[in-house]
């Protein structure tokens, strides 16, 4: 290791480039946050409703302590990987630009994995398995929300909501939605008849926020290329995610022990941008490194209400 680490020329320009670079469309944090870990396979422990029980608090004069039991707890890894990319460029590219080449380089690699990461987590919020019974549900053609007539989103996420409050103890935080889900929901009846006395019938994030009650909507606008000259996917399809995670002021790290539908554990010391020569010196590579996994945690605070559009 000692011998790697002498080899790779670690730019910390770049790297802070990287560090701080992010794409707007992206929400996969909002759901899966980032956590520092130690090692690349760690533990965080599943607490049982020890906190929820009621006890038998009073003491006589005199009288002994009372005691709670402590929780039973179990534990689920949290696993990372790395994932490296690079940007080649040739020494003539370099005298010839007119821009700046290497912040090209860095900006582009970062956004690649960055891509990468909000892919990874995408299908895995989406997929049915991964949320328990009762947590998830596929709209009939009825119930979706393109029928305007038959539909009705409100009483849907209110059902969900307090499907995972019965559950973990606190309604969902955060509401994600795809485009086309979105989409729906501001054309639908039933949304717009909640604004149409106080303001024109256009109905915005914040507008979603007072209706249905969260502290947080988010609309995954990411999008990717089946090829070069290919045809362009949404990351997040016509569904609609709830999730309890905690809330955090800015600057303020997390912890993996803290309850959270989900998590990105990433190694300490990721991202960083180094750079390296080939074909005889005359190309510079610019390499993007990162480190992580994506991971849900607690199932039960998570819902998802799948097929909104027909």
């Amino acid at each position: 290791m000692d011998r790697l680490k002498n080899l790779r020329m670690v730019d910390p320009i770049l790297t802070d480039i990287a560090i701080g670079f992010s794409n707007s469309e992206f929400i996969a944090e909002k759901f899966c946050p980032i956590v520092p870990v130690d090692k690349e396979e760690s533990e965080i422990p599943v607490f049982d409703k020890t906190a929820f029980l009621i006890y038998r608090t009073e003491r006589a004069p005199r009288g002994a302590t009372n005691f709670m039991k402590p929780s039973e707890l179990s534990k689920i890894p949290l696993i990372t990987g790395e994932h490296d990319l690079a940007y080649p460029i040739d020494y003539r590219e370099g005298k010839e630009a007119m821009y700046p080449l290497k912040m090209l380089g860095t900006k582009t690699v970062v956004n690649g994995i960055q891509l990468r990461r909000e892919k990874m987590t995408a299908d895995l919020l989406q997929d049915l398995a991964t949320y328990p019974a009762g947590h998830k549900v596929t709209l009939s053609a009825d119930n979706k929300w393109t029928n305007k007539t038959k539909s009705d989103p409100i009483e849907q996420i209110k059902a969900a909501k307090s499907q995972i409050r019965k559950a973990i103890g606190k309604y969902p935080n955060r509401l994600g939605l795809g485009v086309t889900a979105f989409e729906a929901l501001q054309d639908h009846p039933a949304i717009i008849e909640r604004i149409k006395y106080s303001k024109e019938a256009i109905v915005t994030v914040e507008d979603l926020k007072r209706i249905l009650g969260f502290d947080e909507i988010v609309i995954g606008l990411g999008i990717y290329a089946d090829k070069p000259n290919g045809q362009f996917f949404d990351l997040w399809e016509d569904n609609a995610i709830m999730a309890y995670v905690p809330t955090k002021s800015a600057g303020e790290l997390r912890i993996p022990e803290e309850p959270s539908f989900g998590y990105t554990p990433r190694r300490k010391g990721n991202p960083y941008v180094d750079s390296f020569f080939t074909e005889g010196g005359k190309v510079e590579n610019i390499r993007n490194t990162d480190n992580f996994g994506v991971a849900v945690v607690w199932p039960s605070a998570g819902y998802i209400i799948k097929d909104t559009c027909a």
